[in-house]
């Protein structure tokens, strides 16, 4: 029963192993990595590690195998994975590796992290490949790494960011997932959503009114001024004050005579 085990663990092993054809954008050193790591795996032989990689090669590559490798080249598998490498391994240029760094961006729906952890990864990769602990290296990829991720961000959190003024990559990361929230929340808050030319008009118009409102409170100081004239503040009002003539006497207790019949009435509402 474990031999038995053990044989379908290594079929199941084998057919997960993905075909090379010989395509641009594929690395035959990788493939040829997973090739020798299901091996190890598995103790396979050298006659089953050849005929699985002569089985999981396809398009170019198994046309190129077929046409261009003898069969004497095909049954050695050291031989033939130096033909196959020399054919299709290719060593990018620092060029090209710098230009594809240089093309990222910040996607719709991409997330400030997982931004930051692409222009990481594509700087380590492109300008400290060795993992060099070496400073200027190091440096000169922080710096590279820096410098992207403020290009790469979308326009709003880039100027927030930049208004901040960070100093670090780490610093700028943290800085631009603070704005990505705030947007975020902001947006969830309201369904309305308004153009760089509107929301300065927003702004203006809320700037006129702050102006008005400013205005109207001094209109309103001076003539409470006016009113209190130089009465002190420290000092408590006496409201009887209000109601006494001017002989000092109490409005309440003069007494009102009308003078054509001599009535408690004022003169002007007499119909004797």
């Amino acid at each position: 029963m474990p031999p038995k085990k053990q044989k379908e663990f290594t079929i199941s092993m084998a057919a997960s192993l993905h075909c090379f054809s010989g395509e641009v954008e594929e690395n035959f050193d990788f493939f040829l990595d997973l090739l020798e790591s299901l091996s190890t795996l598995e103790e396979w032989s050298v006659e089953k590690k050849l005929l699985t990689l002569k089985l999981h090669l396809k398009g170019k590559a198994l046309k190129f195998l077929s046409d261009d490798v003898s069969n004497e080249q095909q049954n050695n598998f050291e031989e033939l994975v130096g033909i196959l490498k020399k054919k299709f391994s290719r060593s990018v240029s620092f060029e090209i590796l710098q230009n594809k760094f240089n093309k990222i961006v910040q996607q719709p729906g991409q997330s400030v992290k997982d931004l930051a952890e692409e222009i990481s990864n594509a700087a380590n990769r492109y300008f400290n490949k060795g993992n060099s602990k070496n400073p200027e290296i190091c440096t000169l990829t922080e710096k590279m790494k820096f410098s992207k991720f403020l290009e790469s961000l979308r326009p709003d959190i880039r100027t927030q960011v930049k208004i901040l003024g960070p100093s670090s990559f780490e610093e700028a990361v943290k800085q631009a997932c603070n704005a990505e929230i705030a947007f975020n929340d902001t947006a969830a808050a309201s369904s309305n959503v308004f153009t760089p030319a509107e929301v300065n008009i927003l702004l203006a118009n809320h700037f006129e009114s702050s102006k008005k409102i400013e205005e109207l409170n001094k209109k309103i100081e001076n003539l409470t001024q006016i009113s209190v004239g130089n009465h002190s503040a420290s000092e408590p009002w006496d409201r009887s004050a209000f109601n006494r003539n001017d002989h000092g006497s109490s409005a309440l207790n003069v007494k009102i005579e009308c003078h054509i019949c001599g009535k408690g009435h004022i003169t002007t509402q007499c119909w004797y």
